[in-house]
């Protein structure tokens, strides 16, 4: 597959088609990790590794907490 390198503002850019991002599971936003070696160019895909505690502090603090949320029946397919 041959990709051309195009002008944007000040920047230069390569597309890569949507068959290619659909393919590695690429969205928009997602980190690519270049490796330059012997004039060859590698990307790697680097999918965010979330932990709960870091979720929970971005969290909207107007969202309500929920005590005792363990005894509360369940409402649908929930694994126990």
């Amino acid at each position: 597959m041959k990709l051309k390198v195009q002008k944007l503002g000040s920047s230069a850019i390569i597309r890569l088609p949507t068959k290619v991002l659909k393919k590695l599971n690429i969205k928009i936003g997602d980190v690519l990790l270049v490796n330059l070696n012997d004039h060859k160019l590698k990307l790697h895909v680097q999918k965010p590794k979330y932990k709960l505690a870091d979720l929970v502090l971005e969290m909207d603090k107007s969202f309500p907490i929920i005590e005792e949320w363990e005894s509360m029946p369940s409402v649908g397919k929930e694994i126990i």
